[in-house]
């Protein structure tokens, strides 16, 4: 009986010390992760203070854009990191423009605009004005001209905003992704015009492109 009690005793500490061991293994991988963490974090912050802010922590990362919090000059920031976009105004003849009514989740509204996409990584803005025309549109073009370059709202992000014209066009089937709600709208330039003086044109990269071409970029 004693040695049974021995027997049982023996294992039980065996046990335990099975079990402090594996919470030990589990202790320091969570050290090294958390010394991985603090290494990264450090080598982010020496990489903006360079730039003459503090880069405090990277809030979240999504499939199109980042939040980061950023200390500068003593205030405390939340601003989104974005690769930017190019927005194509198709010039399909003399007098007439190709815009999309596109459905827009964030707003829940159907919109009138330019078309315009997203930068890809490493991605030229006019290699993406290019691509998001024939996607959206259907149209390719002979030409694709830099019109003018612009910051949305640089208040809360670095987005920056690349307005192209095409010309040439060719027109083709388009290559809208899965979900997209987007039809062409093809107006006089004099309409689209109206269009933002009488609020049916909401959206502001929109406004922009039409004015900035119908003030400054306009041939004769």
């Amino acid at each position: 009986m004693l040695r049974q009690h021995r027997h049982e005793t023996t294992i039980a500490l065996w046990l335990t010390l099975v079990g402090d061991v594996g919470m030990l293994a589990l202790g320091v991988r969570r050290l090294s992760g958390f010394f991985r963490q603090c290494v990264e974090h450090h080598a982010q912050i020496q990489q903006v203070f360079r730039k003459g802010k503090w880069m405090v922590d990277r809030r979240y990362e999504g499939i199109r854009f980042a939040v980061d919090r950023v200390v500068h000059d003593g205030r405390q920031r939340d601003i989104v990191r974005h690769p930017g976009a190019a927005v194509i105004l198709p010039i399909v003849d003399a007098d007439q423009i190709c815009l999309i009514r596109n459905y827009r989740v964030a707003v829940d509204e159907t919109l009138i605009e330019l078309p315009a996409g997203t930068l890809e990584p490493n991605e030229p803005p006019e290699v993406t004005a290019a691509r998001e025309l024939t996607e959206e549109t259907g149209y390719s073009a002979e030409s694709v001209e830099l019109l003018v370059q612009f910051y949305p709202s640089p208040g809360i992000m670095d987005e920056r905003m690349f307005v192209y014209v095409a010309t040439g066009l060719t027109e083709g089937p388009p290559e809208r992704e899965a979900g997209e709600e987007i039809e062409n709208l093809i107006v006089p330039l004099a309409d689209a015009i109206a269009m933002i003086g009488d609020g049916r044109i909401k959206d502001g990269k929109t406004i922009a492109g039409l004015l900035y071409y119908e003030r400054f970029g306009r041939r004769s």
